[in-house]
């Protein structure tokens, strides 16, 4: 049996393992309703007794980000950088790399684009 400890709620799912690696499932919306807890969220992580070494954002599920999920990922990126903890991006949507890309924040995050994830949306509206 995992030691995992998983937060489960809005702002999506967060799983702390036994590395001391956060992962975050981002939600399906992260928008201006989302965006402060989700930084909340994360600032309890920081402010542990023992905040993670490493983190990692998993937009696999996300389908719409706003200007305020782009302010609560900016500030996510400077809690990490102030917290020393290491900031990762995996299974990263079209539509999140691109909104990413717009805003220049790709440049400030490690992006695994190993793993893009292609929504039957996008591939409708390709097709």
């Amino acid at each position: 049996m995992s030691n995992d400890l998983l937060v489960e709620g809005d702002t999506g799912n967060w799983v702390l393992d036994n590395n001391n690696t956060l992962l975050i499932y981002i939600p399906t919306y992260l928008d201006a309703n989302e965006a402060v807890s989700f930084r909340r969220a994360f600032e309890c992580f920081c402010e542990s007794a023992q905040p993670p070494s490493k983190a990692t954002l998993d937009f696999s599920r996300t389908r719409f980000l706003d200007s305020g999920g782009i302010g609560a990922l900016a500030n996510i990126i400077k809690m990490s950088k102030i917290n020393g903890i290491e900031l990762t991006v995996s299974k990263i949507t079209t539509l999140v790399y691109s909104v990413l890309k717009m805003t220049k924040l790709d440049s400030l995050l490690r992006i695994d684009i190993t793993e893009v994830v292609v929504h039957e949306s996008v591939i409708e509206a390709l097709g």
